[in-house]
């Protein structure tokens, strides 16, 4: 079974084309409040003076330790807004650039984070800011995120493996300082997409090992009771790839933990795959059940 057929009935039709044909469009944005260009002109100038070389795809790793690196868009995405406009002021042509990209990022971003959905179930909460399109927390993890996509799209792996590890270590940071309290949601997205990201490198093991730790996070240590879509869709996509594996028992053990989080996903244990399980397990059950009353009566 092809990678595309497995998350077929995992994502939205729309994050799925995102994810997968790599293709983000910038319909549709309302405006949003960010920091003036002057705030940024000096942060600019010091990321192109550095050696690395957007414009020829050269990343260097070390750029990803500063949040700002990825509030300035790719060099070729700057090439396509002066195809038809001649910018006289270059600062007029930063902020430009800079609020396009922005803008591009944010909506990628809130579609993969299932916002739409997520509110009017009431999982995203009106007082948290963390969620507004003007919270820099939002917008740094959302260019963050965008510039890996680009990543993969230019066949950066690698680069994009690195920036998604570096974005779910500073999110389990995050945690540690607020006292245990996580957004399982943000920590559910990145995962996803570097388990998705490991699978298409063929790296089961790093795939398995990536899922296993949010399974233990959000399942083991995780608030009982406390549904989250962003979450149930990762084990999802866990349940499937060990299903794929061969383990079959428990790949239906990881998809009834993702309906506890999301009882909308109900119907993917009528699956052929995982009703077919459920009836090995209902057949070796009566099979155990028979041989106690055997032995039973044998004994009488």
């Amino acid at each position: 079974m092809k990678l595309i057929t497995m998350i077929n009935h995992i994502l939205p039709s729309t994050t799925l084309m995102m994810l997968l044909t790599l293709f983000s469009s910038s319909s549709g944005f309302s405006p949003i409040s960010l920091p003036s260009t002057n705030d940024f002109s000096q942060q600019y100038h010091h990321i192109r003076s550095q050696k690395n070389t957007r414009h020829n795809h050269v990343v260097h790793m070390t750029s990803y330790n500063d949040d700002n690196y990825f509030l300035i868009p790719p060099n070729e995405d700057s090439d396509k807004d002066r195809t038809n406009t001649n910018y006289d002021n270059k600062s007029n042509d930063l902020e430009h650039r800079r609020k396009d990209w922005i803008e591009r990022s944010l909506q990628y971003y809130s579609t993969v984070m299932r916002e739409d959905q997520r509110r009017i179930y009431g999982q995203i909460s009106p007082e948290d800011k963390t969620y507004h399109n003007d919270s820099m927390e939002k917008i740094h993890l959302a260019t963050k995120h965008y510039f890996a996509l680009r990543l993969v799209k230019t066949g950066k792996l690698n680069h994009a493996e690195t920036l998604y590890r570096r974005i779910i270590g500073e999110l389990l940071a995050e945690e540690e300082e607020e006292g245990g309290r996580c957004d399982h949601a943000k920590l559910a997205v990145s995962t996803l997409l570097l388990a998705l990201l490991l699978q298409r490198r063929g790296d089961y093991s790093g795939t398995r090992s990536v899922f296993s730790n949010f399974f233990m996070k959000v399942v083991e240590d995780g608030e009982e009771g406390k549904e989250c879509d962003c979450s149930a869709k990762v084990l999802q996509a866990y349940a499937l790839f060990e299903m794929k594996r061969g383990h079959s028992i428990k790949s239906l053990k990881i998809v009834k933990k993702a309906v506890k989080l999301d009882k909308k996903l109900a119907p993917v244990l009528k699956w052929k795959q995982f009703r077919e399980t459920m009836e090995q397990i209902d057949e070796q059950v009566e099979k155990s059940s028979s041989t106690i009353k055997i032995q039973k009566c044998v004994a009488q």
